[in-house]
């Protein structure tokens, strides 16, 4: 059994990079991504708490995740944050394709999708290493 201050620690370490990473740098992307389409939406102080909010209850939910992962050999422990962040895209592609009914069509000028493509899937796996790291951090 996982004692119970390993999961609160991890759970944690989520929370925070899923503030910081995938909240606040994610509404960061959305804002490159909207000036290179030539398109500069209107960003609101709400929109972006939501997006900050977002993150944070990502982080949090999957954060537990990161513990199955501990469990690899020593030898591939060093790719467990990108392993994690990769699977938690994977989860987040699964269930925003399910819920808003995704069937494969972008209608997106070519930079908007190129971007995408690069700085979104970038940031979870940089959320996932930051939350590897706090986890372990937290675990000293």
């Amino acid at each position: 059994m996982i004692p119970k201050r390993q999961v609160a620690s991890t759970i944690g370490a989520g929370l925070a990079s899923g503030v910081l990473i995938l909240g606040v740098g994610g509404r960061i992307a959305m804002r490159v991504v909207a000036y290179t389409a030539s398109d500069p939406l209107r960003f609101t102080l709400g929109g972006t708490l939501q997006v900050v909010a977002l993150g944070a209850a990502w982080g949090g939910l999957t954060g537990p995740i990161l513990l199955l992962l501990a469990r690899l050999p020593r030898s591939r422990r060093r790719w467990t944050g990108p392993l994690f962040g990769t699977i938690v895209l994977g989860l987040a592609v699964l269930i925003v394709g399910t819920v808003l009914g995704f069937e494969g069509r972008i209608v997106a000028p070519p930079a908007f999708i190129a971007l995408s493509a690069v700085l979104f899937p970038l940031l979870f796996v940089l959320h996932g290493i930051t939350t590897a790291w706090l986890t372990a951090r937290g675990a000293e």
